[in-house]
């Protein structure tokens, strides 16, 4: 009996299963890293946006009385910038309630991400009590 070895079509059914495997891999590999970049991607616009929240935020509390007076629908100058709206919503909830909502968005490569936050004149007291027994502080602003 003679040894004929591999065939040809053997070889090419042996490349091919090897192809398909290797493919599969490649396939597997790619959609993995465009799936790391996007999350990269994405982490870094939700962290300029928390960025531009949290400053907008120490902004707001350092003039708390101006921005709540002074920004009623967040259309007004000053109220809004790259990145950031605040609104005093002094027409919602209770009379003298206090509270400003301020957004922050940010995008990058087609993606975006908007925050959002409340801050309360409250924020900046202990209590209504202490801020009220204490000459140099006001209690929460009444609208104008």
């Amino acid at each position: 009996m003679q040894n004929r070895g591999i065939t040809l079509v053997e070889l090419l059914i042996a490349l091919a299963v090897l192809g398909v495997a290797f493919g599969v891999l490649v396939f597997s590999q790619v959609t993995n890293y465009r799936a790391t970049a996007r999350a990269g991607v994405v982490s870094q616009v939700k962290d300029t946006a928390t960025q531009i929240l949290e400053n907008q935020v120490g902004v707001v509390l350092a003039n708390f009385t101006r921005y709540y007076n002074g920004c009623p629908t967040g259309s007004e100058t000053g109220c809004y910038g790259s990145g950031f709206l605040i609104n005093s919503g002094i027409d919602e909830g209770l009379d003298g309630e206090g509270q400003i909502l301020i957004q922050s968005s940010a995008t990058s490569q087609g993606i975006t991400i908007n925050l959002a936050t409340k801050v309360s004149c409250y924020d900046g007291f202990a209590s209504r009590t202490a801020a009220i027994g204490v000459g140099s502080l006001e209690p929460c602003p009444r609208p104008n």
